[in-house]
């Protein structure tokens, strides 16, 4: 898939590994492969980068990323965020840049543990310490 597209929101995701059956047929229960998961929850964990910026958001919800083992790169720049739980952001390991610019934010997300994190932006919030 074009990730550029993908992002712009015109094409979603394709997994290309043709030896996994992902078929959804009802005899076997359904989802990929006869397990319980969905070809969407599938493309959803091999997901890279979000972007979300600039979409009025004042909250996320705690298991929002939940699933996206390899997404590097998050942008929730130009949004209403007033607060953020670090933990919402922690099942997201991989995560190496976190945009969180131009929010209502008054702290630094907390407890963050984002051990490959090597971007943080938080320019223009109402943060009292960092």
């Amino acid at each position: 898939y074009d990730p550029v597209l993908f992002e712009a929101g015109i094409c979603s995701p394709r997994i290309t590994d043709k030896s996994t059956d992902y078929s959804t047929d009802s005899k076997r229960g359904g989802g990929v492969g006869g397990g319980g998961s969905s070809v969407g929850q599938l493309e959803m964990a091999h997901l890279q980068r979000i972007l979300l910026y600039h979409n009025k958001l004042t909250s996320l919800p705690h298991n929002a990323l939940s699933g996206l083992p390899m997404l590097l790169h998050l942008d929730l720049g130009r949004n209403k965020l007033a607060t953020l739980d670090g933990a919402t952001l922690n099942v997201c390991p991989s995560l190496t840049t976190l945009v969180l610019s131009q929010n209502r934010l008054s702290e630094v997300p907390s407890p963050l543990r984002l051990p490959l994190l090597r971007k943080l932006w938080l320019g223009a919030n109402r943060l009292r310490s960092i």
